[in-house]
Order: C-alpha cells, then sequence, then structure tokens
C-alpha cells in the first residue's frame, strides 16, 4: 500500500489521498502556515476567541451537530448528524452518501433543511449584459433566455447572426 505523507506529518493512503480535490491535496500538503510558529500566547487567544464564537451562538450548528454545516441523515442504519459520520459507517467518503440521497436511493434522505449559503457576489449583476431585442431591452443575457425560453447559446446565436440584426449587446452597437 502506498502512502502520502501530509504536511503535519500524518500518513494517508494513496487511494483516499487521490479522491480528494486539488485544494485539499494542496492545503493539506502545501499549508499556508507551514514553518510559522505561534507564541503560546497567540494560540491561546486563538482557541479562546473560538470557544468564546462557540458560547456565543456563532460558530453553533443550525441543525444540532458539531460542525456549522451539517446536516442530519437518515439511513437504513439510522439517523447520523453528517455526512461525514454516515460515510464513516458505510465504509465511504460523506459525498457518496449525498449522492445517494441525491440520486434518490431508498432509505437515504436529508432530516435537516437545506442551508441557506447566500452569496451577494454570485448574483451581482454588476458584470451583466443587456440585449437588445424586438420586445425591448433586458437587463441580462439570462433575463432575455427566460423571457424567449431559449438557451444561452441561441440567445449570442441570435446577437452574432446578421439574420437577426435586432438582437444585440448594448454597448456594442451604435443605436
Amino acid at each position: 500500500m502506498e502512502y502520502v505523507t501530509l504536511a503535519n506529518g500524518k500518513k494517508v493512503e494513496w487511494d483516499e489521498f487521490s479522491k480528494w480535490s486539488y485544494k485539499k491535496q494542496h492545503t493539506s500538503l502545501f499549508p499556508s502556515n507551514k514553518g510559522k510558529v505561534f507564541s503560546d500566547e497567540v494560540r491561546k487567544r486563538m482557541s479562546e476567541g473560538i470557544l468564546k464564537h462557540r458560547r456565543n451562538g456563532i460558530f453553533k450548528a443550525p441543525h444540532g451537530g458539531e460542525h456549522a454545516m451539517a446536516r442530519r441523515v437518515q439511513t437504513p442504519a439510522g439517523v447520523f448528524e453528517t455526512l461525514k459520520a454516515a460515510g464513516e459507517h458505510y465504509g465511504v467518503n460523506g459525498r457518496y452518501i449525498r449522492n445517494w440521497i441525491r440520486d434518490g436511493k431508498v432509505g437515504f434522505d436529508f432530516l435537516s433543511p437545506p442551508l441557506n449559503r447566500k452569496s451577494t457576489a454570485a448574483k451581482s449583476s454588476r458584470n451583466a449584459k443587456k440585449v437588445a431585442t424586438p420586445n425591448g431591452v433586458f437587463k441580462s443575457i439570462s433575463a432575455c433566455m427566460d423571457f424567449y425560453q431559449l438557451s444561452r447559446a441561441e440567445i449570442m446565436n441570435r446577437v452574432k447572426s446578421s439574420e437577426f440584426p435586432e438582437y444585440y449587446l448594448l454597448g456594442t452597437k451604435e443605436n
């Protein structure tokens, strides 16, 4: 069996390590704080800060588990507080349990509602391209897609095609 030695000295089997994402592999081998030495005072302050947040409910898991992103899972073997715990019971990674739930495998389901992971950056329309069409100007390609019930590719084909001169991106053609 081949092993990979992580930066913290822990050894992980190659089969498990190869299933990790690139980011997890990279940060496990080359952590950003590698080689940094923290004084006892700094370590104590960091620990106290984390404990203070947990006591104040900031890091408290919304679904009762230990981890803030945990979701309770129902399986044929019972209820588990996290995907990881269910995965350990079945001898697989937690993502397999998530996939089984998503794919509708009988007996597997989430008991906790999905977490609200709103990201204002992802929904920002700052870079949205306005589209002029025969039915008016739409604030984004997505809005145009919704109105016409067409794919992004079809909208862009119309914008680029000489067959549809009335379709264009604002700022790219003189009005």
